[in-house]
C-alpha cells in the first residue's frame, strides 16, 4: 500500500504583475498568509501532549484569539542522534 498525498485544491487569485486572474494552490495561499509569523508572535496557551522528541503546545497568534493552532516542537539533537 503506497501512501497518497493531498490532492492540492485550487481557486481564482489575481495575478497583479499581469493583472489577469490565475489558479492558486490553496496551500499556497496558506503559506502567504503565515510567512510573516515568527515564534515571538505566537502565545502558548497550554500543553497538549509530550513525548520523547517534545511537546506540541497549543498556540495562537498574538492579536487573533478567535483561532488556534496546534505546534510541534522537537528536539534537534535527539533526531539527529538517532537519524529520524
Amino acid at each position: 500500500m503506497t501512501a497518497r498525498s493531498p490532492k492540492s485544491e485550487t481557486e481564482i487569485g489575481w495575478d497583479s504583475k499581469l493583472n489577469i486572474p490565475k489558479l492558486i494552490r490553496t496551500d499556497q495561499k496558506l503559506n502567504e498568509e503565515f510567512r510573516d509569523v515568527r515564534l515571538q508572535d505566537l502565545r502558548i496557551i497550554a500543553t497538549l501532549d509530550v513525548g520523547g522528541f517534545g511537546r506540541v503546545e497549543l498556540v495562537q497568534i498574538a492579536g487573533d484569539s478567535t483561532r488556534s493552532f496546534a505546534l510541534k516542537q522537537m528536539k534537534k539533537a535527539q533526531i539527529v542522534e538517532t537519524r529520524q
